[in-house]
């Protein structure tokens, strides 16, 4: 049997069995517009109880962003094929569910007589303790986050061209450590004395990283959604510097991380911020307050009780 054959074999008996089936369930739970869109219309047909999406990012909106960013007419074409996609899921379930409170207003306008919840991406069991508090004892920075993502591989070579140099004028001795990224290619263009690349690490080595270094960034310039390095640097209680992209979606009334959208001024915050002390474990300590208000456990189970009864 051909794969093709194969795999249209499987989705078939999946759909068999969702038919026979569905009327012993209560709720369905999707996520991802690719795989949701293949069933979306055997389940409104053959359920009766509450269909619930999780919409993790907005692709459509992600696709368009990095269009706009690098001109590339294929991101465009992914844009408005992934908006009817996902227009059509979000016009036949009954409750949307996503992360970030720039995706929920984005869609109550658009979908009034929805539900839709904000609910965390992340959410942590309990805080971490015995961080390093005193940040003269910490030195270098840190960017986490998968090279094949094509906002992670923009924000690094972005971060590298324009903001970077400047840094290293200030601080010679600086190591920009770069986590996750493993093409060869990235690897030889960027790896120097002041950086470097990290394959992917265990949960214990890159918590010593978070402990070592003084500063987190994420100079993102297109994505959607909630950005998980952003959240996971404020769970270390490390400093992070992000864009106006990284951010998005995240309140930062506990002031646990600084927005910075122009290179130039990223890179004065980066070496104001890289020797004040003070300030670093001001941010350190916002960083605990803001998994506190956001991202425990019993604050994400509180929001999808709300549709699960």
């Amino acid at each position: 049997m051909e794969k093709n054959d194969s795999a249209q074999l499987n989705k078939n008996n999946y759909k068999n069995w969702l038919t026979k089936n569905l009327k012993y369930f209560k709720y369905v739970y999707l996520q991802r517009p690719e795989i949701s869109k293949l069933y979306i219309d055997i389940i409104k047909k053959n359920f009766t109880g509450k269909i619930i999406y999780f919409a993790h990012d907005l692709h459509f909106m992600r696709f368009y962003r990095e269009y706009n960013i690098t001109h590339d007419v294929e991101k465009l074409k992914l844009s408005k094929d992934f908006e009817k996609i996902e227009e059509d899921i979000f016009s036949k379930v009954d409750i949307i569910h996503v992360v970030g409170s720039f995706e929920q207003n984005y869609l109550k306008e658009k979908y009034q007589n929805k539900t839709i919840r904000n609910i965390p991406l992340f959410f942590y069991t309990n805080q971490l303790t015995n961080i390093e508090k005193d940040f003269s004892k910490r030195k270098d920075i840190i960017f986490v986050g998968s090279s094949p993502h094509s906002p992670n591989k923009d924000a690094v070579l972005w971060f590298y061209e324009k903001v970077f140099p400047k840094i290293i004028k200030s601080f010679p001795d600086i190591i920009w450590n770069i986590i996750g990224f493993y093409e060869k290619d990235i690897k030889r263009k960027l790896e120097s004395k002041n950086l470097k690349i990290h394959k992917y690490l265990s949960d214990e080595k890159l918590h010593d990283f978070y402990q070592k270094c003084r500063i987190a960034i994420a100079p993102l310039r297109f994505g959607a959604g909630i950005k998980g390095k952003v959240v996971e640097a404020a769970y270390n209680q490390i400093p992070m510097i992000t864009t106006s992209i990284g951010a998005e979606g995240l309140d930062n009334t506990t002031n646990a991380f600084i927005i910075e959208d122009d290179p130039d001024k990223m890179s004065e915050v980066i070496c104001c911020l890289y020797t004040n002390y003070t300030k670093l474990k001001i941010m350190s300590d916002s960083g605990k307050l803001f998994i506190e208000n956001y991202f425990l456990k019993n604050k994400a189970k509180k929001i999808i009780m709300e549709d699960i009864n």
